[in-house]
């Protein structure tokens, strides 16, 4: 037989659940991680939108948990994968260098930031050319210790604090 959440004894069960433990571990080290954002309009626009996936993938989680049906509760644990999804999508965007004015930041991409280096840019970029040459699938390649694919292979649980943050 099905899982009903509406059969739990426990309305707060699913604070037992490992997958909502992580949310709340997700969505804690986003807002930190966002924290050292500069507050440009793009990146703080950016900023918001990780903090509400972030945010959104727990809320699912609970909120499912409350549904009346296993249906409803399947669905609203899909909203939350969508919104973990999303999230990745844009850690894996500034890992990339897509994010030009979040590349090298101390705390986000490391403790000195990307191999200790500065940003290859200038703040004062002219309009004509506010980035440096590169690719335009990634402007500023991040570091070679990690590709995305790497990424891809880490151990999601138990997450390990010594990578940069937005990994």
């Amino acid at each position: 037989m099905a899982f009903k959440p509406k059969q739990s004894k426990n309305p707060y069960g699913y604070r037992n659940l490992l997958a909502y433990k992580k949310a709340e571990e997700i969505q804690a080290e986003t807002a930190r991680a966002c924290s050292f954002f500069p507050k440009a309009k793009t990146v703080s626009a950016l900023a918001d939108h990780m903090n509400r996936s972030a945010r959104s993938a727990k809320q699912n989680i609970s909120e499912g948990w409350k549904r009346n049906s296993t249906k409803e509760y399947y669905e609203f644990l899909g909203f939350a994968v969508g919104s973990n999804a999303e999230l990745k999508e844009d850690c894996n965007d500034i890992w990339n260098g897509i994010y030009y004015e979040l590349t090298g930041v101390k705390g986000i991409m490391g403790e000195r930031g990307i191999m200790g280096a500065k940003p290859p840019y200038s703040s004062t970029s002219t309009p004509s050319s506010p980035y440096p040459p590169s690719s335009p699938s990634t402007p500023f390649p991040p570091s070679p210790h990690f590709t995305h694919l790497d990424i891809e292979k880490l151990k999601f649980y138990p997450l390990d604090k010594n990578f940069p943050l937005i990994i």
